[in-house]
């Protein structure tokens, strides 16, 4: 029985009768205990980290779904890299979780219009972008998307007003933080260089052409292909931006989105060679 659809652009259903969406409940169940022997094992993850962690790992398919909807074994096998990542450096599930959803507006899968609940939706994705540097650009392609998309409907002035006003609340949030000496200065290290271009390189073998796409959650048309190649392309800068902005720690926060983008350059590589351009 499929979860029940909640009236937000931003929601997807997810329907046990699909194989790849029972993986993604088993895999989130492993992944669950998996992190939560380490966090028994080590003093490096709590129970709770252990459980938002596995939460990030299922994000990881998620994003993967975003970045090539007609393919589940991409969404599949980035959610294995996610949890093998994450067993090192565990992810962070609300930082993930944002980048995610400007995946999913970018590549328009649901292709649904706004609701008046999404005020409070992108309200809160205002806050959370605005807040944390590393979502800054996260925050900018979600501001794209209400400005631009034709999908958003007549609520976009409302719901656009509602993201700006969430915005602006969390960047006072952190300029208050900042200016009481909350927030220490990130180092940005070569690491984090190398970071940033493994990313890079992942997402120019991503981007390039691609022929696979699926028909929208709404049913009214197939997901536009150019749009998938920017959903790939925001995937990269995503990271990128998280690297240079926040270092290692920045990136490895967000590391489920990396890891589905590398999935997606796999299949494009190996999988999926013929190309055929928007």
């Amino acid at each position: 029985m499929a979860a029940p659809h909640i009236p937000s652009a931003v929601s997807r259903r997810l329907d046990p009768s699909y194989a790849s969406n029972r993986f993604a409940i088993a895999g989130f169940a492993v992944s669950v205990l998996v992190l939560g022997a380490k966090a028994l094992i080590t003093d490096d993850l709590t129970l709770v980290g252990a459980l938002f962690a596995a939460v990030a790992v299922f994000l990881g398919w998620a994003a993967g779904r975003e970045l090539d909807p007609g393919t589940p074994g991409v969404a599949a096998l980035g959610m294995v890299l996610a949890l093998v990542i994450a067993v090192f450096v565990p992810p962070a599930a609300l930082a993930t979780g944002v980048a995610m959803i400007g995946l999913r507006l970018v590549s328009g899968t649901t292709g649904a219009p706004v609701t008046w609940l999404d005020l409070a939706v992108f309200a809160g994705l205002g806050v959370v972008s605005g807040g944390s540097p590393v979502l800054w650009i996260v925050g900018g392609a979600i501001v794209m998307w209400l400005l631009r998309a034709p999908e958003v409907g007549p609520l976009r002035t409302w719901v656009t007003f509602a993201f700006a006003a969430g915005a602006a609340c969390g960047l006072g949030w952190l300029w208050y933080q900042w200016n009481d000496g909350r927030i220490d200065d990130v180092a940005i290290t070569a690491t984090a260089y190398v970071l940033a271009a493994a990313a890079g390189a992942a997402m120019m073998l991503a981007a390039r052409p691609v022929s696979v796409t699926a028909p929208t959650d709404v049913g009214s048309g197939d997901v536009d292909r150019l749009r998938i190649r920017f959903s790939r392309l925001a995937a990269g800068s995503f990271c990128m931006w998280a690297a240079v902005i926040g270092g290692t720690a920045g990136f490895w926060a967000i590391s489920p989105i990396f890891a589905a983008l590398v999935a997606a350059a796999v299949y494009r590589v190996f999988v999926q060679p013929a190309a055929i351009t928007s």
